[in-house]
């Protein structure tokens, strides 16, 4: 399963999802020095020096909703589309 990480810090919470058998595929964080941190010990991810909520409002916001009586993720597509304007 693959991940995104918001409000990413250093990477402790990806690297607790990297050692569970999930692939961090994109993390943000507003703060310059978590960013900075965050590149060294995840040199793969894609992280982004960005505010979380500039994102939440970018076409199709992640989030977790309830779809047919269940909690879903966003489609494959729907977040194709958010991340594109990420890489």
């Amino acid at each position: 399963m693959r991940v995104a990480d918001f409000f990413c810090g250093g990477g402790g919470f990806s690297e607790g999802f990297r050692q569970a058998g999930f692939e961090i595929v994109f993390a943000v964080d507003k703060w310059e020095p978590a960013v900075n941190t965050y590149k060294g010990n995840k040199p793969g991810v894609n992280v982004r020096l960005d505010d979380v909520i500039r994102i939440s409002n970018a076409a199709g916001a992640l989030s977790v909703m309830k779809v047919g009586g269940r909690y879903s993720v966003p489609t494959k597509d729907e977040m194709k589309e958010l991340f594109h304007e990420f890489r």
